[in-house]
């Protein structure tokens, strides 16, 4: 057996020569060991891909759906009425028909 100092300095025709030589079995199903490990690492990334893939978009259309949203909204309120007796005036109507409907359900509770 020789040292690693000497395997060192050999040249590589050497090497080669000394490879060459020697008898060196290959296991059986080695060949097809090894093709389907590159299948199965080929599908781990084809799916790494996709798990990948499909979060971004989904956060990117919700981006955009809500950036189109607030887009949308009006920037300022619209007053219902321009003049102010007439709010006052549907306030009022809508504060007696609050009361009497509570009028209502405080008789039947009795």
């Amino acid at each position: 057996m020789k040292r690693i100092e000497d395997i060192e300095n050999l040249s590589f025709d050497a090497l080669e020569k000394m490879a060459d030589s020697c008898e060196v079995s290959v296991p059986a199903g080695l060949e097809e060991g090894i093709r389907s490990a590159i299948i199965v690492k080929g599908e781990c990334r084809k799916r790494s891909v996709k798990a990948l893939l499909f979060p971004a978009l989904t956060t990117l259309a919700t981006a955009i759906a809500c950036l189109i949203f607030f887009l949308s909204l009006p920037s300022e309120p619209e007053d219902t009425f321009n003049d102010p007796y007439q709010a006052y005036a549907q306030l009022e109507k809508t504060f007696s028909y609050i009361s009497s409907t509570v009028d209502k359900s405080l008789k039947l509770t009795k």
